[in-house]
């Protein structure tokens, strides 16, 4: 299993965090920056993580959501987004 806890911080990753913009982040620095805090220790007791993302389907013209999810009741996964999307329009 491989320990995120020290991989370096990208420029991209810098700058998004500072501004608090999320159209900075990749979708990759996103997962290397929760792994990288999962790993220090910085995020104690989680129990539900949702993960989703949005990628072109293979006629390069429409495309399609996918997710993975680890929780043990699905109305936690439910809260979880819900809390989620009054963040992201309070942003």
């Amino acid at each position: 299993m491989d320990d995120f806890s020290d991989a370096p911080e990208s420029i991209t990753t810098i700058k998004a965090r500072k501004s608090m913009d999320g159209s900075l982040w990749t979708p990759r620095d996103a997962v290397v920056e929760w792994l990288r805090d999962y790993d220090k220790g910085l995020i104690k007791d989680c129990d539900a993580l949702i993960i989703s993302y949005r990628h072109k389907k293979e006629d390069d013209e429409h495309f399609s959501v996918t997710f993975t999810q680890s929780s043990k009741d699905n109305q936690v996964v439910i809260g979880l987004l819900e809390q989620v999307k009054i963040k992201i329009c309070l942003a």
